[in-house]
């Protein structure tokens, strides 16, 4: 069994969830990752990178993180050092999503990851904002042009208000 997940491991992934700093992260999204990197689900070459208007550093990002994982992580023990290896591939970008400036951050991250891994990169942009800053965040996104040079990219919208949109017609 553990081979078969060995097996389907995704390729090298850089996830920037946006809006890190916020309570979805700290609650659900960096749990579950943590989750899944204990049981070896994870790529072997992988980076999160939160965004965020506050202040944090790389250290204090994870800190804050780590309280969400002892409070909220389905696992209430851990293996030790798993922390410590995971939050290792974890760090902060803080930027204003309102700012075309702040993205470029983001293009030379990307580059110096697949530098240093030697292969490209699959990159996930999980925007967990408020409705109203979906447009423009990928606009944003768009006007640093990745997608020329990427062969898989994914912008995933979390729905944060808890509701759907009506289909038309109803």
């Amino acid at each position: 069994m553990q081979r078969d997940l060995e097996n389907r491991k995704p390729k090298a992934t850089i996830l920037f969830i946006f809006c890190g700093s916020g309570d979805l992260n700290q609650r659900k999204l960096t749990p579950a990752l943590f989750n899944l990197c204990i049981d070896g689900l994870m790529p072997e070459k992988f980076a999160i990178i939160g965004t965020g208007r506050t202040d944090y550093s790389n250290e204090k990002f994870r800190d804050h993180l780590l309280g969400g994982i002892k409070e909220f992580s389905r696992r209430k023990e851990n293996p030790p050092g798993s922390w410590e290896a995971f939050s290792e591939h974890i760090s902060y970008l803080r930027m204003d999503v309102d700012q075309p400036a702040s993205y470029e951050p983001i293009k030379e991250m990307i580059a110096q990851y697949e530098a240093e891994w030697g292969n490209a990169a699959e990159v996930i942009f999980y925007l967990a904002v408020a409705p109203q800053l979906v447009p423009e965040i990928t606009t944003n996104l768009h006007g640093l042009q990745l997608e020329k040079s990427k062969d898989c990219m994914r912008i995933v919208v979390e729905n944060l208000l808890g509701t759907t949109s009506r289909a038309p017609g109803s």
